[in-house]
């Protein structure tokens, strides 16, 4: 997904996707359409239109499942890690499979009490931040 931080005015932002920095496409949607691979050599970056020279850092897809997928970045910065960035490069697994269970399943009525349970079948680390 490309995403920014920067108060977009006009009409909806289009997205432009790269692919080994050569333009690939461009979407009013932010989530990559494309089919991707797991070569090394593929690096994937996306930019705001408008925004080109903002070009978000270049990921490299380590693996792809029905479940989750890997990206690697080259720089730390990407990834948080008890809120402190990390120097070099980096991994982030990203499940796709989100499941989210309320309790009681029963009818509730304003004021009360649920409990929202979040799963994934994704095989992740103990870092219960993902969700």
């Amino acid at each position: 997904m490309c995403s920014t931080t920067c108060t977009l005015t006009g009409r909806p932002a289009a997205y432009i996707w790269y692919r080994n920095s050569e333009h690939l496409y461009q979407d009013r949607s932010p989530w990559y359409q494309e089919m991707v691979t797991s070569d090394k050599t593929v690096r994937y970056s996306c930019a705001i239109k408008g925004y080109e020279a903002l070009r978000a850092p270049a990921v490299t897809v380590e693996s792809v499942s029905s479940t989750c997928f890997t990206v690697s970045y080259n720089d730390g910065r990407m990834c948080l890690y008890n809120h402190t960035s990390v120097k070099g490069p980096c991994s982030i697994t990203y499940p796709t499979d989100i499941k989210v269970k309320i309790s009681p399943s029963t009818e509730v009525t304003e004021g009360d009490g649920v409990k929202l349970t979040c799963s994934t079948s994704c095989p992740l680390t103990n870092n219960k931040n993902y969700i």
